[in-house]
């Protein structure tokens, strides 16, 4: 960046010589650089747009009293291969977010689905649990039971338990000693 020292003022002639260096620098950097300027009279004199057209610069017109643009706003226009540049970039990160979100979907399936496992896992447990405990207070109130069977009784015990967790020996066992309680 560079200012003028104090005291000159910017005329056609200060313009065209700073004009002639930045020419210089953006032929070594940017080809395709837009220059923009607004409407001051060293901007917009005869000599200044012949300069301009001698140097081969690219401007980008101003209207009169615009409030809304100003030249210290820009440093210089994206010229179109940095828009594709940007596009390429804007899609490259609309693809991550949609993998990101995927994944998280997939997680959270994984993560309901095993939730959903031990919820089955502790209900059956559960289940066994109050099977084994309904079974263990029937036999020992019957076991000290000193009042004969009402004449109503049930003649045959039915333990439904969950296949494989007692084997017909167990059952015949809690059974036998079901029916031979007695004070």
């Amino acid at each position: 960046m560079e200012f003028l020292e104090q005291g000159p003022t910017v005329n056609s002639g200060r313009y065209i010589s700073t004009l002639l260096a930045l020419k210089l620098r953006s032929v070594q950097r940017d080809k395709d650089s837009i220059l923009l300027h607004d409407n001051a009279r060293p901007h917009t004199s005869r000599q200044t747009q012949d300069a301009l057209r001698q140097l081969e610069l690219t401007t980008l017109p101003h209207p009169a009293y615009c409030t809304d643009l100003a030249p210290s706003d820009y440093y210089k226009f994206v010229s179109p291969i940095e828009e594709q540049v940007v596009v390429v970039v804007v899609a490259t990160a609309a693809v991550v977010v949609v993998v990101v979100v995927a994944v998280v979907v997939v997680v959270v399936v994984v993560v309901v689905v095993v939730l959903a496992v031990v919820v089955v896992v502790v209900v059956v447990v559960v289940v066994v649990v109050v099977v084994v405990v309904v079974v263990v207070v029937v036999v020992v109130v019957n076991k000290y039971s000193c009042s004969p069977p009402p004449p109503n009784a049930v003649s045959r015990l039915y333990i439904f338990t969950p296949a494989g967790l007692h084997t017909p020996e167990q059952i015949q066992f809690i059974f036998q000693s079901y029916s031979k309680a007695t004070c």
